[in-house]
């Protein structure tokens, strides 16, 4: 394997925590919780970086994100929403899809048992 350049890898890096961060937003606070915590009390140059400069841009996507699905989250928070659905409801937003079910359009899921 080549040797990529400082940028190269920071660009990887920063793709890498993004992807991580789109599919595992619970996991990702932890996975940050765990990174902050391992560089100890003295903060070294590449954890200075990240907190200046590389989450900002990781903020902006995450933000982009919340803006998105933020009417989900409080049925959500409180109890009204399952996280099965909630997933599903993302998902399917994600996906430029109706959120309220899984079935192709113009089809019920009475379709199915039907000849």
């Amino acid at each position: 394997m080549a040797k990529l350049s400082r940028e190269a890898r920071e660009e990887l890096a920063a793709t890498r925590l993004l992807r991580v961060l789109a599919k595992h937003s619970v996991a990702n606070a932890r996975t940050l919780e765990q990174k902050i915590s391992d560089a100890g009390n003295l903060p070294d140059a590449r954890m200075t970086k990240f907190i200046g400069t590389n989450i900002w841009t990781i903020a902006a996507a995450a933000r982009a994100r919340f803006e998105a699905h933020k009417d989900l989250l409080e049925p959500f928070s409180t109890g009204e929403m399952s996280y099965q659905e909630f997933a599903a409801r993302v998902r399917r937003r994600t996906h430029g899809r109706k959120e309220d079910n899984d079935f192709e359009e113009g089809t019920t899921q009475l379709d199915d048992f039907t000849e």
